[in-house]
């Protein structure tokens, strides 16, 4: 993958972020629909993700994330995640009308 941080822009429309902060996204099949998402100094590199969100109120603050090969479906989810690293690997994650609260987790996720 390349470096998030070499100074290419290469951020899809999934993201809001400052200036000094690049994200890179590789083939990734996303569709979003009014999301009211904010993104705050997150080190995000995704691969290869067929990601559909539609109506979230997502707010991530100070994350390091991590998603390779994942089919994930959101809808109508209220997530706030706060301090997370977070790991999923090879994940088929379905969620549907959840509210979500994470805080302060080291959470690792694989086959």
């Amino acid at each position: 993958m390349p470096d998030g941080r070499t100074g290419r822009v290469c951020a899809g429309p999934w993201f809001s972020y400052p200036k000094d902060i690049v994200y890179c996204q590789t083939n990734n099949g996303i569709t979003q629909t009014n999301n009211g998402i904010t993104q705050t100094n997150n080190g995000i590199t995704q691969t290869n993700n067929g990601i559909t969100q539609t109506n979230n109120g997502i707010t991530q603050t100070n994350n390091g994330i991590t998603q390779t090969n994942n089919g994930i479906t959101q809808t109508n989810n209220g997530i706030t995640q706060t301090n997370n690293g977070i790991t999923q690997t090879n994940n088929g994650i379905t969620q549907t009308n959840n509210g979500i609260t994470q805080t302060n987790n080291g959470i690792i996720c694989c086959l």
